[in-house]
């Protein structure tokens, strides 16, 4: 379609009139506003900088600036939009529009922060409140400048009266100065009968500066610095103190300034007027002024004397304490609490503590539950009866160690009336394992002579029934030619007869027999060994190997085996490695162990399964010029009447059949009489056995 208007090609861009179809009236309407509105663009900016010059006070004078740059801006692309309608430059209004474009949105961004601060700016109503604030502060700042010129005048009447009261406090004051000169009499009278009682007084008092020098000393001072006391005035205090007490003295007396302290007390010596030293206790009070010494007052008191009996009776307590100390029976003193107050050294070796964890402590912290409150019974009746108590007790002293103690008590009640117990205890044990052992010695000599006068009465006729049942036994049993002869002669074949042995129990009747009379003569050996008092074959031994042997003995007994099972006993050894070799005859204490290590072994078997695996320990020590050997198993133990008795001959808690009661008392006699030794058993129920050895290392001709 042809235009009545054209106007030039650019770059083959058609004008924006083309778009418009050349219509004057619509062309007339795009340039008239687009013209209106750049021009209107273009006035504001004008008037925001004449806005902005004249008022310097405006806030963000910047971003002001920058709406005019983004207005302008905008009244360019209108100018643009009409350039385009004739002439197709859409290059450059696309570049004023991207101008445009920059300036707004930089605008966008910085308004954002802007406008928090925009916000707190006073809006008209704010600052029409304010002025009203403004003006009625100014009202009362006119209200309080009337308030202040009418207090002045209330206070030139206040000055007018005081200065009346003024006089009249002169007036009082005059009256008051009277009163005090009066006062100042009398305080002198007061200080005069003070000055005379100090002077009266038989302590030391003096009065020093803050240098240390007397500016006052009574009279008793100044007897004792052979002085008069005006010729001890300005003297240095320093100089009257023991030379090796003075540097002490001068570090005390500075560090009470450096502390500011007010009062302290202190001792130190000085040498008196004829060469005596002195020991003086200081009160001491400290003055101070402005925060420095002023001076310092002073009462001593002479201690010597007490020193001297303190010392006398430090010395006697030490040498009685020595005494009781150096006494070999345990000495104690508990108060009424049970608690010790003294123990000497045997008491702490008896408890196995040191002195400081005895005293102060009772026996409840010292010693089990059940024994501390034995202890304390016995100690309640002597504190309330005032009745010596004798008594002896059991003391544990270890796991494996019961002693036994003769205990005397005695209550002593001081001046004050308080009540305290004293001990003295005596280990009576080896005195008590003496006794046994020669009570036990005079039963075995009288048993054993009783029994060695039996063993040969029965010992002939016991052989011959042996000897007899055993030839009865051949000629019963024996499938022989004489047996047979002698059968056919009574008119019976030797098988019959046997046959109505065996039908009858014959044979079994006739084993035991012999069995039994065995039996009978093992007692007879046994009975014999106690007329039996022999070195012979007695030589020196290696204990340790011998123990050995007697376990692998009793490993391999057929009885053993059977019956108790040795080989799934525990056998623990702790042998002392520097033992010396021992006199003995072998066979004979390894019989002694072997019989110990068996009556372990039948002891730990009655518990039937029960308690603990069964445990043997065999133990081996040097001690004392004895050699030492236990013997102790984890059984059921024993209780005291059966430990008294256990080496009695015929002697025995097993069933009937099962012992001669014979092993204990013939190693008994193996160990005293035969060696010249000592055997001993420690027991209790639940607790197990140990059996003690001693053989002397020395050998020793038998009783």
């Amino acid at each position: 379609m042809e235009h009545a208007h054209s106007g030039p090609s650019f770059m083959g861009f058609e004008p924006h009139g083309h778009c418009f179809l050349w219509q004057p009236d619509l062309i007339a309407l795009h340039t008239v506003s687009d013209f209106v509105t750049g021009l209107s663009y273009y006035l504001i900016p004008v008037a925001i900088f004449y806005f902005i010059r004249k008022r310097t006070d405006v806030p963000f004078p910047a971003m002001f600036l920058l709406f005019a740059l983004f207005i302008i801006s905008c009244g360019t692309t209108h100018l643009a939009a009409i350039w385009t309608i004739w002439y197709p430059d859409y290059w450059m209004e696309g570049w004023v529009k991207a101008a445009t474009a920059f300036f707004s949105l930089v605008t966008a961004i910085l308004l954002f922060p802007l406008l928090p601060k925009a916000m707190r700016i006073p809006s008209p109503a704010q600052l029409e409140t304010a002025n009203r604030n403004l003006e009625s502060e100014v009202v009362s700042r006119r209200q309080a400048e009337e308030e202040l010129k009418r207090h002045k005048d209330h206070l030139e009447e206040l000055v007018t009266e005081r200065t009346i009261e003024l006089q009249a406090a002169n007036a009082r004051l005059e009256a008051e100065i009277a009163e005090r000169k009066a006062a100042e009499s009398a305080l002198r009278e007061s200080e005069d009968r003070y000055r005379e009682f100090i002077e009266g007084t038989d302590n030391i008092v003096t009065q020093v500066d803050a240098s240390g020098r007397f500016t006052y000393v009574n009279r008793v001072a100044a007897e004792l610095y052979g002085r008069s006391q005006e010729a001890c005035v300005g003297q240095t205090a320093f100089d009257f103190v023991l030379p090796e007490d003075r540097e002490r003295t001068r570090q005390a007396f500075a560090s009470w300034v450096a502390k500011g302290l007010e009062r302290t007390t202190f001792e130190n010596k000085q040498m008196s007027a004829n060469g005596d030293v002195r020991a003086l206790v200081w009160n001491i009070h400290l003055h101070y002024e402005d925060g420095r010494l002023a001076y310092v007052n002073s009462i001593a008191q002479d201690i010597t004397g007490l020193l001297r009996a303190e010392s006398q009776l430090r010395e006697s307590r030490e040498f009685l304490e020595r005494i009781v100390d150096n006494i070999p029976d345990p000495v104690f003193v508990k108060d009424e609490n049970h608690r010790y107050i003294l123990a000497n050294t045997a008491v702490c070796v008896l408890t196995g503590r040191k002195r400081d964890e005895v005293i102060g402590r009772s026996d409840h912290d010292l010693f089990p539950e059940g024994q501390a409150a034995a202890f304390q019974a016995r100690d309640d009746f002597v504190l309330a009866t005032g009745e010596m108590d004798i008594c002896e007790e059991p003391f544990l002293k270890s796991a494996t160690q019961t002693l036994s103690l003769m205990t005397k008590k005695n209550r002593y009640v001081d001046a004050g009336g308080r009540k305290f117990v004293v001990g003295v205890i005596r280990d009576v044990t080896e005195r008590k394992r003496m006794q046994e052992l020669m009570i036990q010695t005079e039963k075995m000599m009288s048993v054993g002579g009783l029994a060695a006068g039996m063993a040969h009465e029965i010992n002939n006729p016991l052989s011959a029934i042996l000897q007899s049942i055993q030839v009865v036994q051949n000629r019963l049993s024996k499938d022989s030619e004489s047996n047979r002869i002698a059968a056919n002669k009574a008119g019976c074949a030797f098988e019959n007869i046997t046959a109505f042995l065996k039908e009858r129990d014959v044979y079994p009747l006739l084993q035991g027999v012999r069995e039994s009379g065995s039996r009978a003569a093992r007692i007879v050996s046994s009975m014999l060994e106690f007329s039996r008092k022999s070195e012979s074959n007695r030589a020196p031994a290696d204990l340790n190997a011998l123990l050995d042997k007697s376990v692998e003995l009793c490993a391999n007994d057929y009885d053993l085996k059977k019956n108790y099972d040795f080989r799934k006993i525990l056998i623990e050894r702790d042998f002392d490695a520097s033992m010396p070799l021992i006199p003995c005859t072998v066979t004979q204490i390894e019989q002694v162990v072997m019989n110990l290590l068996r009556n372990s072994a039948q002891a730990m078997a009655k518990r039937g399964g029960e308690g603990p695996p069964p445990r043997i320990v065999l133990r081996t020590r040097f001690e004392d010029g004895m050699a030492r050997i236990e013997v102790s198993d984890n059984g059921p133990g024993m209780d005291e009447s059966v430990r008294k008795r256990i080496f009695e001959p015929f002697f025995t808690t097993k069933e009937p059949g099962q012992g001669t009661g014979l092993g204990l008392s013939v190693s008994y006699f193996i160990v005293t009489e035969n060696h010249g030794g000592d055997i001993e058993v420690l027991s209790r129920p639940g607790d197990g056995t140990t059996f003690i050895i001693r053989l002397p290392v020395i050998r020793k001709s038998p009783a």
